[in-house]
């Protein structure tokens, strides 16, 4: 088993007034003496599009992740900025005193399955990732997202208008797919006009019982 880490899942929008204190806790945790110990994903909403400013991140599949936890149980509805903390609790993004308590809870624990992947670029702008896990496994989905460290937008519009937003981890590519005998493959399409060298690949396996995550792992794709 691995020490257990924070994997944060946070549901924004560049068009959300009340968004840029969860983005800047983001960027201050990630700098942090705790950034070992946790794993940020910013997964931009697109339901703020239609309201002065269109988020440049924002995908309606992160919309349906967010939705997905409501229908879990995990959260009590779809909001910005929204925090969910390795798929089992749910708060405003911005609540640093309940994200303090949140990761303190997590010393010492354990995740109860162990994740190795190797990536491989293909042609036509794809990468293979080949995965194994091991350990304590119930039925579970693996998750496979592809990000970029730090984001700088200036915003011209909308209740966000004149500033300059920092996204950390900003989620470029997602996808999933169950889990089948304990190892897989998958091919995923690369974010165009990226280096390798600025991204990197987070994948995570969580039970489809309770969306619980119980094994997470991150590499680099510069190599």
């Amino acid at each position: 088993m691995h020490a257990q880490v924070a994997v944060l899942e946070l549901f924004t929008s560049q068009g959300c007034s009340s968004c840029p204190p969860a983005e800047k806790l983001m960027t201050a945790l990630r700098h942090s003496a705790d950034s070992a110990n946790t794993i940020i994903l910013s997964f931009h909403v697109d339901y703020w599009n239609d309201l002065g400013w269109k988020d440049p991140f924002s995908k309606p599949d992160f919309t349906e992740r967010q939705r997905l936890y409501k229908q879990y149980g995990i959260s009590d509805g779809i909001y910005t900025p929204q925090l969910i903390i390795n798929g089992k609790s749910a708060f405003t993004g911005g609540n640093e005193p309940r994200l303090n308590r949140e990761l303190s809870g997590l010393k010492g624990k354990k995740f109860p399955a162990s994740l190795a992947i190797t990536t491989e670029p293909l042609m036509d702008g794809k990468l293979k990732i080949d995965y194994t896990v091991s350990g304590t496994i119930d039925e579970c989905v693996m998750n496979f997202a592809i990000v970029t460290s730090g984001d700088t937008t200036k915003i011209r519009s909308g209740e966000n208008a004149g500033k300059t937003l920092i996204s950390t981890n900003t989620v470029r590519g997602f996808s999933y797919k169950l889990l089948e005998g304990g190892r897989g493959s998958i091919i995923m399409n690369l974010p165009p006009n990226i280096p390798l060298v600025d991204l990197k690949l987070i994948v995570y396996a969580q039970n489809t019982s309770g969306a619980e995550i119980i094994g997470v792992v991150i590499k680099s794709l510069k190599n």
